[in-house]
């Protein structure tokens, strides 16, 4: 969080009890889900309340996620007086959220900001699913319980990630590290940080991105952070308690083919040195699939490229072009443990 002058609120509502509540509804909820007049899933698919509006369902949280999963009956129930989770859900049922600066004035979904002496709170939820999820939670808790008016910056002026838009949009957002640093440094300068005088962009032609928090990190960040930190921009990051790996993935088909392939004890050793020689095959650029193994040259549509690379070498190098190139994986002298001693399998970024 950015140092202001105003002052910021302490979260001591128990989290858990909207992670449960969360967890324990399993609603499908997905973005910009489609409808028309003669096809309306919006309830089935999202929730009561969503609409088929402009070949859309509309978000049916729009005026409030607790409020509207706790007003059914199992609730009542599960949260009997007397208990805590009790009050949070009587608080949530009892008034509407508090609105924030992307809803309409006259919007009937939430009441407008009183004086609670917190300006808005503004969250940048980067552009992957666990950073999202818990802008959301973020922005559910501080906006349906404390009554901080709160949204979710983006960082690209037509993304939009905030839980409340009617469209039910998920945009992914920058997660360039200078621009989200440089999102902290304009809330840092702002009035009283307040980062709705940039809306309209200052003054200035351009978008101008501003935030006061961001819910995950990681090391690679450490040295921006700790020089905006040593400036007095951001405060002293802390533990969330997660622990964020990189990892390797196989088809299930592949384990299917042979267990073993399921456990690490499966790669280990010079003993299995020829099996995953044989197993993991070398993958094929396009350019190499057309002039190498292609009958003819790829001018000619068969079974793996529908074309050849485009003649500005673009896509030479691609291992797989959806719709155009689905890939081809060959054996080299590589994977030859009679020519090579230390023959190997091969594994890739599915991404190229």
């Amino acid at each position: 969080l950015p140092h202001t002058n105003r002052k910021m609120p302490s979260f001591h509502v128990p989290t858990a009890f909207v992670l449960l509540l969360l967890a324990s509804t399993s609603p499908k909820v997905n973005a910009a889900v489609p409808c028309n007049s003669t096809h309306n899933p919006c309830e089935e698919l999202l929730w009561k309340g969503s609409q088929c509006k402009h070949g859309y369902c509309t978000n049916p949280f729009q005026g409030g996620c607790l409020t509207s999963l706790l007003r059914e009956e199992e609730y009542a129930e599960k949260y009997g007086s007397g208990s805590s989770a009790s009050t949070l859900r009587h608080r949530a049922l009892s008034l509407q959220r508090v609105c924030n600066s992307e809803d309409s004035k006259l919007s009937p979904f939430c009441q407008p900001n009183a004086d609670s002496g917190y300006s808005e709170v503004r969250i940048f939820p980067q552009n992957w699913e666990t950073s999202i999820a818990a802008s959301w939670i973020l922005q559910i808790i501080l906006s349906e319980l404390l009554d901080v008016p709160t949204t979710l910056e983006t960082g690209i002026a037509d993304k939009n990630n905030n839980f409340y838009s009617e469209e039910n949009r998920m945009d992914y957002g920058n997660s360039d590290a200078a621009d989200k640093y440089a999102s902290f440094q304009n809330a840092f300068d702002a009035e009283g940080g307040d980062c709705r005088m940039y809306k309209s962009g200052n003054g200035e032609v351009g978008y101008v991105p501003c935030a006061h928090s961001l819910p995950e990190t990681w090391n690679s960040m450490e040295q921006i952070l700790f020089d905006k930190q040593k400036m007095g921009v951001v405060e002293k990051p802390s533990s969330t308690g997660v622990i964020g790996i990189n990892g390797w993935f196989i088809t299930k088909f592949s384990v299917d083919g042979d267990n073993s392939l399921g456990y690490y004890f499966g790669y280990q050793g010079n003993q299995t040195r020829q099996k995953l020689a044989e197993r993991f095959k070398r993958p094929t650029t396009w350019k190499d699939y057309c002039s190498l193994i292609s009958t003819n040259n790829c001018s000619a549509t068969d079974e793996v490229a529908d074309r050849a690379p485009a003649e500005d070498g673009s896509e030479d190098g691609r291992y797989f072009v959806d719709g155009s190139y689905t890939g081809h994986f060959r054996a080299t002298d590589k994977n030859n443990c009679t020519k090579t001693k230390e023959c190997t399998g091969h594994f890739m970024d599915y991404r190229k």
